[in-house]
């Protein structure tokens, strides 16, 4: 039999949040860099919608951390979205957003830049 092990994260270290109080302007980012062939989604729960950029993670240092339950984004880009849509439309893309809020450690994150707005 084999052992299966759930050995979930303790830590997410991120290097900058970026807000943006209209949502518009977040799907335009997105939507630029999904126009170069980058396959984009974002992120939703907790009436928060984002896209982390994570850090390298392909470095020994980086991949060490993560076996000790640390990881690292380089940057998370939000905006507030209280209600589920499972796209957003601009400037004549459609960028696919995913309800991500069966996942604890993605709600926690949606819940801590849900904070951040209300600063």
């Amino acid at each position: 039999m084999v052992e299966i092990i759930e050995k979930p994260l303790k830590r997410l270290v991120l290097g900058e949040s970026i807000f943006y109080n209209n949502i518009d302007d977040l799907a335009t980012v997105v939507g630029l860099a999904a126009a170069t062939g980058h396959p984009i989604a974002l992120n939703w729960a907790e009436g928060v919608v984002y896209i982390p950029l994570p850090a390298y993670s392909d470095t020994d240092i980086m991949i060490e951390k993560y076996l000790e339950g640390e990881m690292h984004w380089a940057s998370v880009a939000f905006s507030e979205m209280k209600k589920f849509e499972d796209k957003i439309r601009v400037q004549g893309l459609e960028i696919p957003v995913i309800d991500v809020s069966r996942s604890k450690v993605m709600n926690e994150v949606a819940s801590w830049l849900k904070n951040k707005i209300q600063e």
